[in-house]
């Protein structure tokens, strides 16, 4: 299993779902929105 990107870690940080959406946008390297629910 590859390593998740380091957005999914401030994912788990954040607050809040907001702030995990503006992640995504500012990471094209975050690959599938699905990522997070693997």
């Amino acid at each position: 299993m590859p390593l998740k990107p380091s957005a999914y870690i401030y994912y788990t940080k954040a607050p809040n779902e907001s702030t995990f959406f503006t992640i995504t946008i500012d990471t094209p390297n975050f690959g599938s929105p699905h990522t997070w629910d693997n």
